[in-house]
């Protein structure tokens, strides 16, 4: 599964119709993979994620994104707090 920052902020580096909200070359989606778009820093904040790591029974969560101290901190945090083991 991958997770997608789209800001609609034209000055931010994640703006929709900006190369920034584009997939890193050869880490994007393969095939029919799941992809999420957000729009704050944490993955589960407006979005559907819970409820479909729910779904498969999900009982950790291993993130890895562009930036460690702000998004994956505030998903890691969140995801934590779900009781899901975080890595």
């Amino acid at each position: 599964m991958h997770v997608q920052h789209m800001s609609q902020n034209p000055s931010s580096f994640f703006y929709h119709k900006s190369s920034g909200a584009e997939f890193i070359p050869r880490l994007g989606p393969v095939g029919n993979e799941l992809v999420i778009e957000k729009a704050k820093a944490s993955a589960f904040t407006g979005t559907k994620l819970e409820g479909f790591l729910q779904q498969i029974k999900a009982e950790a969560v291993v993130l890895v994104g562009f930036t460690g101290g702000e998004c994956i901190d505030a998903t890691a945090k969140q995801a934590s707090d779900l009781d899901f083991n975080t890595f």
